[in-house]
């Protein structure tokens, strides 16, 4: 399992939909569908009772940067 921190996230662990590699740097990771994996992880949120992390809260924003003015 992958114990997804993006955006400080603690609490999320992929069990699959990721693929490790080895680099001269280090250890890298890739996801198959990094969109599909930022909207699982915002519905997770929606449907998750109780408040929210500052964390948490801010997931959305972090991932979908505000668009510039037309």
């Amino acid at each position: 399992m992958y114990h997804f921190t993006d955006g400080g996230l603690r609490n999320v662990w992929l069990r699959n939909g990721y693929q490790m590699y080895e680099t001269p740097y280090g250890k890298a990771v890739s996801f198959q569908d990094g969109d599909g994996l930022t909207r699982a992880v915002c519905l997770a949120l929606t449907r998750r009772v109780g408040r929210l992390t500052g964390v948490e809260f801010r997931y959305p924003t972090f991932n979908n940067p505000p668009q510039p003015p037309l």
